[in-house]
């Protein structure tokens, strides 16, 4: 969701595929895609910002070979 997003990069364009990292400690927690370009992300109060596809913890983020 948009209000949780306080940075982006700005040259994200809607349909790009993009990392979600904490703020504090800069660790990946989820990877998706966007829905609206990254100056919206942060401008945005409300509204979805990216669609995610995987998140820390699922099957994909925890696969081993």
């Amino acid at each position: 969701m948009s209000p949780g997003i306080v940075a982006a990069d700005e040259d994200i364009e809607k349909g790009d595929i993009v990392l979600i990292v904490d703020e504090t400690h800069k660790k990946p927690l989820a990877i998706g895609i966007s829905l609206i370009t990254g100056p919206e992300m942060v401008e945005n109060d409300s509204g979805k910002a990216i669609e995610t596809k995987h998140y820390v913890g699922d099957n994909i983020w925890n696969f081993e070979m």
